[in-house]
């Protein structure tokens, strides 16, 4: 067993870091019949150097490398949570109330914060898109209550598993999360010799996430539902 950390300058007391664990992961994954990445925030990021698996990938691009993964009939399954978590829909309801009661000047502060929320949900909407086309109905969503758009208590957990290990912890599967430079974050890693049980146990998790998660079609038609709101 494993456990790695890392804060905003790198690793932390530890000769590998979170993307080089990853990157072990990956490699081992093109033996496995199947790999579940469980992560609330998914993106198309760059790795820090290229994967190479021959004959299989020859790229930087996270997306690449599963798609590579599929090519080689490895099943994939990634659970995440849809996009509208991009946008802070009742923060902005507030202010448009408040600018069409009294003329609310909306500092430059807070235009920014409208630019990166849109531009953070373009960017996921990309990434997503780029995984449906790879993955179909094993691209699966937490859309929490369907008819509440403000739903809190969704997804959270982080889970990386194929046929050998599991990571679990707080690394989201994007830039921040696994790259050093990103997000403060601490994983843990273990194979499936190491506890037999506790391996068990987090595939019975991943596989029921699964189980009551929704398709991409549903997650299109609650971002529609959304903007329109």
């Amino acid at each position: 067993m494993l456990m790695v950390c890392k804060d905003a300058s790198g690793s932390v007391q530890s000769q590998v870091s979170i993307e080089e664990l990853m990157m072990r992961f990956f490699h081992e994954s093109f033996r496995s019949g199947r790999v579940y990445v469980v992560s609330p925030w998914v993106t198309a990021f760059n790795l820090s150097i290229k994967f190479i698996h021959m004959p299989y990938v020859n790229s930087s691009n996270v997306v690449d490398v599963l798609r590579a993964l599929v090519d080689k009939d490895v099943e994939v399954r990634v659970l995440t949570r849809c996009v509208d978590d991009s946008l802070d829909v009742q923060f902005m309801r507030v202010l448009i109330n408040l600018y069409k009661r009294g003329g609310l000047k909306l500092p430059d502060e807070v235009r920014g914060l409208f630019r990166r929320n849109i531009e953070d949900l373009i960017n996921r909407a990309e990434s997503l898109i780029r995984l449906a086309n790879d993955l179909g109905d094993n691209l699966r969503f937490d859309l929490g209550d369907e008819d509440d758009l403000f739903t809190m208590y969704r997804l959270h957990s982080k889970l990386y598993i194929n046929d050998y290990s599991v990571i679990m912890g707080s690394a989201n599967f994007t830039r921040g999360g696994v790259l050093d430079g990103g997000n403060w974050e601490c994983v843990i890693r273990f194979a499936k010799g190491e506890s037999e049980e506790l391996y068990k146990y987090a595939l019975n998790v991943a596989e029921h996430y699964f189980s009551i998660s929704r398709g991409f079609g549903d997650c299109e038609r609650r971002v529609v539902k959304i903007v329109n709101a």
